[in-house]
């Protein structure tokens, strides 16, 4: 049993480091190419406004009106690839995110069960112990027999599930962790579930440099 709770807790830290940093990469690019969009789009914003002026002003004439279009153009190129790629990111975040939550309602329901084996192996070994103290014991055998029947009633799990309550961030996580309908019934301070979606560019927006 021990040799199976040590693998169990190094299989569970390493799965959980692995994709927390995954799921951290993928926001982190998601921002970034957000940054890179915004600006994409600030500069293909100006460039059209410098062609939009040397068509109404006209004073450098054809030549100078075809290499600032052609700016136009290039910047207008950049800014939908920049969108490309920042919508990309999203879906990336967007399944990394989906992945973490799938990691953690698996992990939680790894450690509910090692918890609850090991829980059951010591109620087991505790009834065992009693029971042999109420044979062999004259002095106070009542006493060792009710030591005996009050731990025949804990419930595997019972008091890592009250631990729980206590430490949980998310309904999602702690709905794996309740054996009963009266323990869920505790649900409280729910962490804000992720969203991740795309911020169209706006000339009202300041880009950061």
């Amino acid at each position: 049993p021990y040799r199976t709770y040590v693998c169990v807790c190094v299989c569970v830290c390493v799965c959980v480091c692995v994709c927390v940093c995954v799921c951290t990469d993928a926001e982190s690019g998601m921002r970034k190419t957000r940054g890179s969009y915004m600006i994409r789009c600030e500069e293909y914003d100006k460039a059209r406004g410098r062609a939009e002026e040397e068509l109404q002003g006209g004073a450098g004439g054809l030549k100078a009106l075809d290499r600032k279009k052609r700016l136009e153009e290039e910047a207008r190129t950049k800014a939908e690839e920049a969108e490309a790629v920042y919508r990309a990111c999203i879906s990336e975040a967007e399944a990394r995110h989906q992945e973490r939550e799938q990691t953690k309602g698996s992990t939680l329901r790894q450690i509910h069960d090692v918890i609850r084996h090991t829980d059951h192996t010591l109620r087991s070994c505790t009834v065992s112990y009693y029971q042999l103290l109420h044979m062999q014991t004259a002095v106070l055998p009542v006493h060792y027999q009710t030591l005996c029947e009050s731990t025949k009633l804990y419930e595997p799990g019972q008091q890592y599930a009250a631990h729980a309550r206590h430490l949980h961030k998310s309904p999602e996580d702690a709905r794996h962790l309740y054996t009963s309908t009266e323990d869920a019934r505790h649900l409280s301070n729910p962490e804000p579930a992720a969203h991740y979606h795309f911020e169209p560019y706006s000339s009202n927006q300041l880009v950061p440099t």
